[in-house]
């Protein structure tokens, strides 16, 4: 990972994170139909039920990730996402990691997520990282573009 990276727990309504996220979801309408993007509604990670971050590479915003609770000890990763440009310098890494890390301090024990079979280099980083294939749940059950994984921590 590079030393560049800094990745720290903000607001998913700046307007950072809004840029980001817009370009999350031009992307994915370049791989996927509309019906199968599956995004969050971010006032989900208020109150307690969920967090974001946002990453940053020599001081620029590059990346951002979220997790939302599914149930009591049960997170789910979102909105992972790095800008092009930074890619296979250790930003999703570095963002899956303050992930772990944090939902582990707030007794998540479990995280899943959802990525979509196009996407072979997120399923890449995912099966890396010791995430292992479930059956899609929830919303993604019946998607034929979904792929789900779960990871004990």
């Amino acid at each position: 990972m590079s030393a560049n990276v800094i990745v720290t727990l903000e607001s998913p309504f700046s307007a950072e994170a809004a840029a980001l996220l817009e370009e999350l979801d031009r992307e994915l309408l370049e791989r996927y139909p509309r019906h199968a993007i599956h995004g969050v509604e971010l006032r989900e990670l208020e109150n307690g039920r969920g967090f974001f971050v946002v990453a940053r590479l020599d001081g620029r915003t590059v990346g951002t990730g979220a997790v939302r609770e599914l149930e009591p000890s049960v997170g789910e990763i979102k909105r992972m996402y790095v800008r092009p440009e930074a890619r296979r310098r250790g930003v999703a890494r570095a963002v899956l990691v303050k992930l772990e890390e944090t939902a582990r301090a707030l007794g998540i024990h479990t995280l899943r997520l959802e990525t979509g079979t196009r996407q072979p280099e997120a399923i890449a980083l995912y099966e890396g990282e010791g995430y292992r294939p479930i059956p899609c749940f929830g919303e993604y059950a019946s998607d034929p573009f979904s792929a789900c994984y779960e990871k004990t921590l």
